[in-house]
């Protein structure tokens, strides 16, 4: 058997290499053509990629600078929100509402006459919805009725987002209530109150004693006091009475939605 070469010294393992083949299998001009030829290929590949990928970080860019309309906040439950102004009155809405993806996706086509892909807009909403948890202020958000200073404020579900300010010296119309509220899909609308009203003409309407008019009168009451304990109101008389029409009435007073009533059994 023939000697092996020391594995320890690497100029004996290439003289040997040599003795066994002494012409290279790859000259060094070959090896800079293979090096040129697959920078070329990669600068190649670099560029016919990104065609489509370029477009949605573009399409990202428009969004967000679109999005820089509202002002972002989170609840303390780290519930992303976003205060968007629109014709001059506050909107809130929840980062990952509905109202709030038509509301960016109708601007991005107003700017760019383009509708905007799924991914970016939940990629810029993730973005958003990031910003508003660890960059914005913590408030709290409500349902038709709030508390705050002493005073009671109550969300008519209007198209420019106003509300009633009530307290000791009476109630006031504001279109920039200093409380935040969220709508869901069911809310509607509740009329504008107005002066000089009776509150027995209700009485009248509902056809209840005195006794019943009195639970009528504390659970209205009660709905409109913020993180109370609420009395639940039964109505309770033989068929054809005009139950149902009572509830629906005082359903449409205090807070109208396309909800269905409950009954008993529910």
């Amino acid at each position: 058997m023939g000697s092996t070469p020391d594995d320890s010294h690497p100029d004996t393992i290439w003289e040997s290499a040599q003795k066994g083949n002494p012409t290279p299998a790859c000259t060094t001009e070959g090896v800079d053509n293979i090096l040129k030829a697959w920078n070329k290929k990669a600068k190649k590949d670099k560029s016919a990629i990104p065609t489509e990928q370029k477009e949605r970080e573009s399409a990202s860019g428009k969004l967000l600078e679109i999005a820089k309309i509202a002002t972002y906040f989170h609840t303390s439950d780290k519930i992303a929100y976003a205060d968007v102004s629109i014709d001059g009155n506050r909107h809130t809405y929840s980062v990952r509402s509905k109202a709030f993806r038509l509301s960016l996706s109708g601007e991005y086509l107003d700017r760019t006459e383009k509708g905007i892909g799924s991914q970016t807009l939940q990629d810029t909403l993730s973005t958003l919805e990031a910003i508003a948890i660890f960059r914005g202020e913590t408030r709290e958000v409500h349902l038709r009725t709030a508390e705050y200073q002493g005073k009671i404020y109550l969300d008519l579900g209007t198209d420019d987002w106003k509300a009633i300010e009530v307290d000791s010296s009476g109630w006031r119309l504001l279109s920039d209530p200093p409380v935040r509220f969220w709508r869901p899909d069911s809310l509607l609308l509740l009329p504008i109150p107005v002066t000089g009203g009776n509150l027995d003409e209700l009485k009248d309407l509902l056809n209840v004693d005195g006794s019943s008019w009195t639970l009528i009168v504390t659970f209205l009451l009660f709905c409109f006091c913020h993180d109370k304990t609420y009395p639940v109101l039964v109505l309770s008389a033989h068929r054809g009475s005009g139950k149902t029409a009572a509830a629906e009435i005082i359903k449409g007073l205090i807070d109208p939605n396309t909800s269905r009533l409950r009954t008993a059994s529910d």
